[in-house]
């Protein structure tokens, strides 16, 4: 991400030296895509302090500050936490630049607490048994009030407060089996509904159980951020959505190997669709056997990440068991990142050729129609803010715009009942 940042505070100063850079305002953004948490990336002036505060409920509220260092930079860790009752969030950042207030924003959209909690307990026990129900979160970070609900056979129900601590991951009640039968477990809390069922006295029955939900992989760099999140929710009943987000990778840049990584992920959760957004973080030389390192971006070196690219396809593809939609880029703001972007999009389409299973959803025409980038579209009869400041991720609006193409597009296949 640190590297991210020095790319975009490039293309927001045209190229020049963050050293050197006079900023028009402060540049932040904001990566959700550690679980539970979220931190802040800022470029400015240097030595220049920068607030960050967020904006809800009318008001905002500060979340931090920090004085930039000798480049222009700085981060600030676990500045705020997912939350279950407000998903769409949007940051502010103030600062001086050259002198003068000036502020920037950025927004993100974080996971919904629908699969947040996990409710362990044994599905048959004897009458008069102590029932040991074991709750965690997932998230790890705790701070939780609950109201648990027990429902007995026969439409009785108890239900009690409990308080997760912040930071507390885990806690482990006991409830009593009195009614032979089964009687249903349930935890709720704004935005956050779980339940579990166990039987008493009885062999546990089939009620509830459901089969196996096909599995949707949402991969990428971190503009799938927001977007794997949204899928989640809408595909929720119908599959399971397992997000694999690396923001700053790329597949031709050097410290992260997209090609072995996308085999150990698919060998592991074994989807039966791929849904993949990546490619904002390319035009790195790559190094080729019997020609060394390979610059950007002649005709080998389209050529080999074109290779790259149709390999992922078809690892992702399982053999041709899975279903593979791959996204394309729409253009950033910068007009030499346009170039690039299109040499990469181009090899995206042309990597395609060929697989069967593989189909190209070309956001590319969705965002920026004839590779005019706009910050603002119509959308449903809405005018809609879709990117963020650095002129390359999306705001929410823009994510849910793209999870909206990606559903239609998995509807049209008929791949997820």
């Amino acid at each position: 991400m640190a590297t991210f940042l020095l790319a975009a505070a490039a293309a927001v100063t045209g190229g020049v030296g963050l050293a050197q850079a006079q900023f028009a305002k402060p540049l932040l953004v904001a990566d959700a895509t550690k679980v539970g948490h979220i931190d802040f990336y800022l470029a400015g002036e240097l030595g220049a302090t920068m607030t960050v505060r967020e904006q809800a409920g009318g008001g905002t509220r500060r979340l931090g500050a920090i004085v930039l260092d000798e480049r222009g930079h700085g981060v600030i860790k676990d500045a705020a936490r997912w939350r279950c009752d407000r998903l769409s969030r949007r940051f502010l950042v103030s600062g001086l630049i050259a002198g003068r207030p000036m502020t920037g924003s950025y927004g993100v959209r974080t996971p919904s607490c629908r699969e947040r909690l996990d409710m362990a307990l044994p599905r048959q026990v004897p009458r008069g048994a102590k029932v040991l129900l074991r709750i965690r979160d997932r998230w790890r970070i705790g701070d939780l009030r609950l109201r648990l609900c027990v429902t007995e056979p026969g439409g009785r129900r108890r239900c009690r407060n409990l308080r997760m601590a912040r930071n507390n991951a885990r806690i482990t009640k006991q409830l009593r089996a009195g009614v032979e039968g089964r009687s249903r477990v349930e935890l709720t809390a704004p935005g956050l509904r779980v339940s579990e069922t166990f039987s008493v006295g009885e062999p546990p029955g089939r009620e509830g159980r459901e089969g196996r939900k096909p599995t949707i992989l949402a991969a990428g760099d971190s503009l799938m951020q927001g977007v794997d999140a949204s899928l989640a929710d809408r595909f929720a009943s119908r599959a399971r959505v397992s997000r694999d987000v690396i923001p700053n990778s790329g597949i031709s840049k050097p410290g992260f190997d997209w090609l072995r990584h996308s085999r150990e992920r698919t060998r592991r959760v074994r989807p039966e669709v791929s849904v993949i957004f990546l490619g904002a973080n390319e035009g790195f030389g790559m190094r080729i056997p019997g020609r060394g390192l390979v610059e950007c971006c002649n005709p080998v070196w389209i050529a080999e990440f074109t290779s790259r690219v149709r390999r992922m396809m078809v690892t992702y593809g399982r053999g041709g068991r899975a279903d593979v939609f791959w996204l394309s880029v729409p253009a950033p703001r910068d007009r030499e990142r346009q170039l690039l972007q299109g040499a990469v999009n181009a090899s995206v389409l042309r990597a395609a050729k060929g697989l069967r299973r593989v189909r190209i959803v070309r956001l590319d025409r969705v965002f920026t129609p004839g590779g005019r980038y706009r910050d603002v579209m119509t959308y449903r009869g809405r005018r809609l803010r879709v990117r963020e400041g650095d002129g390359i991720h999306f705001s929410p609006a823009g994510a849910e715009i793209v999870a909206d193409k990606v559903a239609a597009a998995l509807r049209s296949a008929r791949v997820v009942r």
